[in-house]
């Protein structure tokens, strides 16, 4: 026996039985056709599942056994046999539903991850844009003093202007214009 033949020999009363999922049979199938003991194994379970279904219909079918006592035991091998069914599909939907759910965690946690990182990012860009905020508020501060010194600095020099202009005579600030007679 390999030593993946353990994955396989569980599924095959299944597989006799008609029960497992198409993806499943393909690959019992596939191990089967490369795997001559599983093979063996699975013919000596068939055999075995036919005479015990040929024997039980014997049964079924022969005077010599009390009346019902055949119906009995057909129902009560029903009955297992549904109930097998029944457990196994309940361990197929709870796989499923184990899948299903490890997939929404993981999910769940990648997408915490990445939301992590996009608050990160925005918060980086948050700094960054008050800092380019600061410097643009520093900047006018700077040129809104040099435009008050400007501006100080023309006053200055309009007073200056004022005094000389205040300083000269009437006749050296106009001249004299020359009209012509009236």
């Amino acid at each position: 026996m390999k030593r993946n033949c353990k994955k396989y020999i569980k599924h095959l009363s299944a597989y006799i039985d008609g029960e497992l999922t198409p993806t499943m049979k393909q690959a019992v199938e596939k191990h089967l056709a490369g795997c001559a003991d599983c093979a063996e194994r699975l013919s000596r379970l068939t055999a075995l599942s036919e005479r015990s279904e040929a024997a039980l219909n014997a049964v079924a079918d022969s005077s010599s056994v009390p009346p019902g006592i055949p119906t009995r035991v057909m129902s009560e091998a029903r009955a297992r046999r549904a109930q097998l069914r029944t457990v196994r599909s309940f361990r197929r939907v709870a796989v499923a539903a184990g899948t299903a759910l490890l997939v929404v965690v993981v999910g769940g946690a990648v997408l915490f991850a990445q939301m992590r990182q996009e608050e990160k990012t925005l918060r980086n860009l948050i700094a960054l844009q008050r800092d380019d905020v600061s410097q643009a508020q520093k900047q006018l501060g700077e040129a809104q003093e040099r435009h008050e010194k400007a501006i100080s600095a023309l006053h200055f020099r309009m007073g200056e202007l004022l005094e000389r202009v205040e300083g000269l005579s009437p006749r050296t600030v106009f001249l004299p214009i020359e009209s012509p007679n009236l």
